[in-house]
């Protein structure tokens, strides 16, 4: 028997740890794509991204039906591990990680929170304490000159 699947690919957000893993402020794209999940394997997935303009990807994420765990699809022994947990009319969030290709501005009344960011390739970044910083200074910070 087959299993179809519908595959919706989300990009340009972030994992974030608070405390269960989520993504958010990723860019959904509209279109579906209903998929034999047995067909399924890195390359289609890397394939399909670039169809829809995502550029310098790393790796994928997926998740079922939008709850329980994610799955981190780094080659295809990892898609073939994620295909045995399908069922037929399943709907796969694929979760695009890339790196970025223009800065992020961020105005100086937004309230960043680091330690929720998920780092490159997939990590999860440990919580870590923030330093206040004075940040009224008009200099540049040198960050070769001893202090």
């Amino acid at each position: 028997m087959n299993i179809i699947v519908t595959l919706q690919f989300i990009y340009e957000g972030v994992f974030l740890l608070d405390p269960d893993l989520r993504y958010a402020n990723g860019v959904l794209i509209p279109d579906k794509i209903r998929v034999d999940a047995n067909e399924l394997h890195v390359m289609l997935f890397h394939n399909l991204a670039v169809d829809f303009d995502v550029e310098k990807i790393e790796t994928f994420w997926c998740r079922v039906n939008k709850k329980g765990q994610y799955y981190k699809l780094e080659n295809n022994v990892d898609v073939l591990r994620f295909i045995n947990s399908l069922k037929h009319g399943d709907l796969v969030d694929v979760y695009v990680v890339h790196q970025i290709s223009e800065p992020i501005v961020v105005n100086d009344d937004v309230t960043v929170t680091p330690s929720l960011l998920l780092v490159s390739h997939g990590d999860v970044a440990a919580p870590f304490e923030t330093d206040k910083t004075d940040v009224s200074s008009s200099h540049p910070l040198d960050i070769n000159k001893d202090e």
